[in-house]
């Protein structure tokens, strides 16, 4: 869905008439993206996973990435309905005053210019406790909702074989948490892409996870945050902020996707990706036949468990 196409939208929301108004800029943004990183995560994913986007025949599978404004039109409903008044920008603009003016109150040597300062800064803690971050918080980014499409910020497509980005959601998220977009879109992209790896990749004897349209919750989740911290931490010299960024959006996220956490901490990359080649193997798909094979990994290759950077 394409925001410039909506039909019967005033945009009463101040943000999203500004969203609106500068969407040519931000989807350049996401196409930056897509250009600087999608091939550099589907080698990582390849190498990382043993697998390869090419079917038993020889032939390719295509796995287009598009970039949409909105799943569908619940998300904005949700603002214009609840929130057509309220300015996102205002919470994060007021964050900066209030950090900043603490940083230089104390240089300030005359009496009238410190009190007009720390009046400022009372306003500001004023306003920000009033706006009702919370609310918007959950009504916009909660996973667990039925009103709206839970794959809010992207979505991997198991019959169609694509992945779709929700730019508008990543805007908004971005803008709240204070987040660089173009590091949002490169996590959501990751993400979802390590879906489609696990599902049609197909291994060095031509083998693929057939069953993974079965596979719970918990382990495909747990799977695709696995290969996306992976890839994070692995670039992480060349921008640490990634990591920033993914955990940012990890701890507003329901269980299922922090499921992975435990994995990291106990296991050696080469115990994670041997439980993962007999999962494929076997034709599993539940996250506590994957953690009994991981356990077994585990004692059978006595290396030391990963360093690893999230909270």
């Amino acid at each position: 869905m394409s925001l410039n196409n909506l039909i019967g939208y005033s945009f009463r929301n101040p943000t999203l008439r500004k969203i609106h108004e500068l969407y040519s800029d931000y989807e350049k943004e996401a196409e930056i993206v897509k250009k600087s990183w999608n091939n550099k995560i589907r080698d990582y994913l390849r190498d990382k996973m043993g697998v390869k986007l090419i079917d038993e025949r020889g032939e390719a599978i295509p796995v287009p990435v598009r970039i949409k404004a909105s799943y569908d039109k619940s998300f904005i409903n949700v603002i214009e309905t609840r929130y057509q008044h309220l300015d996102f920008d205002l919470y994060f603009t007021l964050l900066q005053f209030r950090n900043v003016a603490y940083e230089v109150k104390p240089h300030f040597e005359y009496p009238l210019a410190a009190n007009a300062i720390s009046y400022s800064i009372d306003y500001a803690e004023k306003l920000i406790k009033d706006y009702p971050f919370e609310n918007l918080n959950r009504d916009l980014f909660s996973f667990l909702r039925d009103d709206y499409n839970k794959d809010i910020f992207g979505c991997y497509f198991i019959k169609q074989h694509e992945v779709e980005l929700y730019l508008l959601p990543c805007i908004l998220f971005s803008k709240l948490y204070n987040l660089n977009l173009q590091n949002f879109i490169t996590v959501i992209l990751t993400h979802e892409l390590s879906h489609a790896y696990n599902h049609v990749g197909f291994d060095k004897d031509n083998l693929h996870w057939d069953v993974f349209p079965k596979t719970d919750e918990f382990l495909a989740e747990g799977l695709a945050q696995y290969y996306t911290f992976t890839f994070i931490e692995n670039v992480s010299d060349y921008n640490p902020l990634l990591l920033t960024t993914f955990n940012t959006l990890l701890d507003q996220q329901p269980d299922a996707y922090k499921t992975f956490k435990k994995w990291m901490v106990d296991n050696s990359y080469e115990a994670v990706f041997r439980a993962f080649i007999e999962m494929r193997r076997k034709k599993l798909h539940r996250v506590e036949e994957f953690e009994r094979i991981l356990a077994v990994s585990k004692d059978t290759l006595v290396v030391k468990p990963q360093q690893i950077m999230f909270k």
